[in-house]
């Protein structure tokens, strides 16, 4: 599955991504990361469960989620609560 839209605006938008994640001995997580840069075979990322630079492969990404940006919630709560 092709994730790249969600990719390219969290790092456009410098936003979270949350991914869910194969690793190579077939061990699915969740992470929720920082879009650094792109490889011709994955992302750069900063990873917060780790906290270190990660590379994060494309066929290995099973599903992407743009987070909220910080403070959008809150306002959003203020404006439509």
């Amino acid at each position: 599955m092709n994730h790249s839209k969600e990719l390219q605006i969290a790092y456009r938008e410098h936003r979270p991504v949350s991914l869910i994640y194969m690793d190579r001995n077939g061990e699915i997580s969740q992470r929720v990361v920082q879009v650094r840069g792109f490889t011709e075979d994955g992302i750069q990322a900063y990873c917060y469960k780790r906290r270190q630079p990660r590379t994060f492969l494309h066929e290995q990404i099973l599903a992407v989620s743009l987070q909220v940006p910080r403070g959008s919630q809150s306002s959003a709560l203020h404006r439509y609560g």
